[in-house]
């Protein structure tokens, strides 16, 4: 999921290019799986609450203040090995 300030041309994208063209049915399957999907989308609907809450963190931290940060909680944070995940 991307937000609208977020959102790139397909041009700016740095994709290779194919190594052979799609079949007929490949392009029938694809066709098929957009036609069931299509729906108007408007992201401005959307908020990134990740970015407002870090932005406000570090407002906090420049006025010199010591933002609490809350406890993940325990059905939350998972483990992976040695990677936490919250």
């Amino acid at each position: 999921m991307r937000f609208t300030e977020e959102l790139v041309g397909a041009g700016d994208l740095d994709v290779p290019a194919p190594t052979r063209a799609p079949t007929d049915r490949e392009v029938d399957t694809a066709a098929k799986l957009v036609d069931s999907l299509h729906a108007p989308f408007a992201s401005e609907r959307f908020q990134d609450s990740y970015r407002d809450r870090v932005r406000q963190l570090v407002t906090a931290k420049a006025r010199g203040e010591q933002p609490a940060l809350p406890e993940p909680e325990a059905s939350q944070a998972r483990t992976f090995g040695w990677l936490w995940v919250a």
